[in-house]
């Protein structure tokens, strides 16, 4: 399977939740309530081969934005998503391998921002239930959330998915970031470059912890590889 064809769409999304409908916890945005608004996002369609090494000078250049503020509704905003998803599905099977599917990657994708995007095509008549279910197979997930518990301290036998801040504390400590609930405060306040110079500073950071955590795993296969090989020479 060559790294060529592969690519792996790093992205993260934002809501806007009425002040009445506001939670401590959880996800409180809900597409189909009444006031919630889908605000957008940012994706980045990366290169297995040649986007997943060092960082990027500039992420700001390489992110494709999608706001509900550049666009005449929120209906309008969602089927430029899910065209933009289609056009990197289509060019990676155009690629002639269709084993390879292109693969979602962010943190906490797989309860939120992933059925959230599925749920919208069918809230706007871009999909009907059996075309979603259909659309949502032409890709794979990896979330970064499950995947960097086997890299933390598990002090008790509860493998759980780590929040965002846990994952970015420990491969970008020197980037902080305010709960997701400081974007509803901002939209109020109609900073909307705020908010979307905040989302490609977390689609860098998800794209350094991607790295970092590949770089974790081939330290702890090389430290596997020699102690296979101590323990082969002593046995023969």
């Amino acid at each position: 399977m060559s790294s060529n064809k592969n690519r792996v769409v790093f992205f993260d999304l934002e809501y806007y939740v009425p002040e009445d409908l506001r939670q401590n916890k959880g996800l409180a945005y809900n597409p189909w309530r009444k006031d919630n608004l889908f605000l957008g996002g940012c994706f980045l369609n990366a290169s297995a081969a040649t986007d997943l090494h060092d960082a990027f000078d500039d992420f700001s250049i390489k992110v494709d934005s999608f706001w509900l503020w550049n666009y005449p509704s929120e209906s309008d905003l969602v089927y430029s998503v899910y065209r933009y998803l289609l056009d990197i599905f289509h060019d990676v099977q155009s690629r002639g391998d269709d084993r390879i599917s292109p693969l979602l990657c962010g943190v906490g994708i797989t309860h939120s921002d992933w059925p959230v995007l599925l749920d919208l095509f069918r809230k706007h008549r871009i999909l009907d239930n059996a075309e979603a279910f259909e659309f949502q197979q032409q890709f794979r997930s990896l979330d970064l959330s499950q995947l960097v518990v086997g890299f933390c301290n598990n002090a008790t036998n509860f493998l759980y998915p780590k929040p965002k801040n846990t994952i970015f504390g420990k491969y970008t400590p020197d980037i902080q970031f305010a709960s997701g609930k400081e974007v509803w405060d901002l939209y109020d306040q109609q900073k909307h470059l705020t908010i979307e110079k905040r989302v490609i500073e977390e689609i860098a950071c998800t794209h350094e912890s991607y790295v970092s955590i590949l770089e974790d795993i081939r330290y702890l296969k090389s430290l596997e590889r020699a102690d296979k090989a101590l323990k082969s020479k002593y046995s023969a």
